[in-house]
């Protein structure tokens, strides 16, 4: 599937309005641990392969040329899958074999609020590293769909007077305030990275 997403940051007045009437569908804190070659080669082409409860995630972010600064990734869950798209042999016979040769790239704990409303979820997210934000996102399952969700995410928010913001994706933000060295090595002459993860 393809996540669409666009990020906010609600005032307290408009995030009661946003989950009045919302369902909520979890509370509770999630730890991400996320893993990259040592020469960060995964997060150079916009990939996060991450562990989160023991199971293995990767988001492979895409450039996106329409409305607003929407996040487009497709989201991996096969283990075969990830192996394949971060470009290994599928001798691998699971990512828990792959992680071993890899590195933590970092461990995220967020607090995390998870709602649903007229088909958009809605996660309120606050990490321990300071970063405060609301994703109000649409699942896809063709790159065809992808402008028409972003028109959807932007006329829902308009209901509830929101802002878009842009913030980098969790995991670049991590490293621009925890390992600036390692976010800085990451970009390095990359324009449409940096576009990506200002």
């Amino acid at each position: 599937m393809i996540e669409v997403e666009k990020k906010f940051q609600p005032t307290e007045e408009q995030t009661r309005k946003l989950t009045e009437g919302a369902l909520l569908i979890s509370k509770k804190n999630v730890i991400d641990i996320y893993y990259d070659t040592a020469k960060f080669d995964f997060a150079k082409k916009s990939m996060w392969l991450r562990n989160r409860d023991g199971i293995w995630e990767l988001k492979a972010y895409s450039s996106y040329g329409g409305t607003g600064k929407s996040e487009v990734a497709d989201e991996i869950l096969d283990e075969i899958e990830i192996i394949k798209k971060l470009g290994y042999s599928t001798n691998f016979i699971s990512v828990n074999q792959l992680a071993e040769k890899l590195i933590i790239l970092g461990k995220i704990n967020t607090e995390r609020k998870k709602y649903s409303r007229e088909g958009f979820v809605i996660d309120f997210d606050i990490t321990d590293f300071g970063l405060n934000k609301t994703d109000i996102e649409l699942l896809v399952d063709d790159e065809s769909k992808i402008e028409e969700a972003n028109q959807k995410i932007i006329s829902f928010a308009k209901q509830f007077d929101l802002i878009e913001v842009d913030i980098p994706t969790k995991p670049a933000e991590y490293l621009r305030r925890m390992r600036p060295e390692s976010y800085n090595e990451i970009l390095g002459n990359n324009n449409e990275m940096k576009n990506r993860m200002k």
